[in-house]
């Protein structure tokens, strides 16, 4: 299920970090101290590869699925080191 901006803004800090997937590889990374981080999650020969993207509420969800695409665009297209 997509994630909506209440679902993200009322996403709160728990005993461990915690991942909301929003679908395509992005996810909303949740920390114990509250902090909130957009992750894009690929894969690359098997193993899970890593991109911040930036902190909630700096990036808002709609900015966050447009870089998100803007990145597997530039994967795709061989413009990003993929190892």
């Amino acid at each position: 299920m997509a994630l909506t901006e209440l679902m993200v803004k009322q996403a709160k800090a728990e005993e461990k970090t915690y991942h909301l997937s929003d679908g395509r590889g992005l996810a909303l990374e949740v920390r114990p101290n509250g902090k909130k981080y957009w992750i894009i999650r690929y894969w690359v020969s098997g193993k899970e590869r890593r991109s911040s993207i930036g902190p909630y509420p700096g990036v808002t969800l709609r900015e966050a699925r447009d870089k998100n695409h803007e990145f597997r665009r530039a994967l795709a297209d061989g413009k990003i080191a993929s190892a």
